[in-house]
C-alpha cells in the first residue's frame, strides 16, 4: 500500500470509504480553503487512479510501496535486535 494525501472538492470526495483498496485515515481530514479539503490514507496503485479519475481530486503519493516495505523491514530488524539484548562481557 502506498501513504498518499488526497485534496479537493467535499463533492469528490463524499463516499471516499466505498473505494476498493483505499483505507482513509478520518481523523486526518481538513480543510485547506472554502472549496477544497484534505484527507490521509493508505492506496493500492488501483485506488489512486480511481482517485485521479475523480473531479478536481489530486493525489500526492506520501510514501510509495517499497518505501513502506523498506521501513517496516528497517523495523522490524531494530525490534529483532533489541530482543537480542545488549552483548554480554
Amino acid at each position: 500500500m502506498n501513504s498518499i494525501d488526497i485534496a479537493g472538492p467535499a463533492s469528490s470526495l463524499q463516499d471516499l470509504l466505498l473505494v476498493p483498496g483505499l483505507d482513509v485515515l478520518i481523523h486526518s481530514s481538513q480543510q485547506i480553503d472554502d472549496t477544497t479539503y484534505s484527507i490521509s490514507a493508505f492506496a493500492t496503485d488501483e485506488a489512486i487512479a480511481a482517485l485521479e479519475a475523480r473531479p478536481g481530486v489530486t493525489v500526492t503519493v506520501v510514501a510509495d510501496n517499497a518505501a513502506i516495505a523498506a521501513h517496516e523491514a528497517q523495523v522490524q530488524a531494530d525490534i529483532a535486535a533489541a530482543a537480542e539484548g545488549p552483548p554480554v562481557t
